[in-house]
């Protein structure tokens, strides 16, 4: 694992508040050709371009996966939350 690209508060009425991250872990490479789907959660999977990936994932993966993209070619991490107000209120500040 090379560095933290995104963190992502997403607020949840049915459960609870998750944050999820996303990581670079460098390329595939070699390893491509040893990806094994168990069938169950996954039944394949294809190399998607961003232009495209709106056809593939809802919204809020669209926006998360967008933003590390977008990390992984810089130098900074973002901190990712479904609206400004819910940002600045995990960070304890008020509107």
């Amino acid at each position: 694992m090379r560095r933290l690209l995104a963190s992502d508060w997403t607020p949840n009425d049915r459960e609870v508040d998750k944050i999820l991250y996303l990581f670079d872990c460098g390329p595939l490479g070699d390893d491509e050709p040893r990806i094994r789907l168990d069938g169950t959660e996954l039944d394949a999977y294809e190399w998607v371009s961003l232009a495209k990936l709106g056809d593939y994932v809802i919204p809020r993966l669209e926006r998360r996966v967008r933003q590390a993209h977008a990390a992984a070619r810089c130098t900074w991490s973002t901190v990712l939350a479904h609206s400004p107000q819910q940002l600045l209120a995990a960070a304890g500040s008020r509107t």
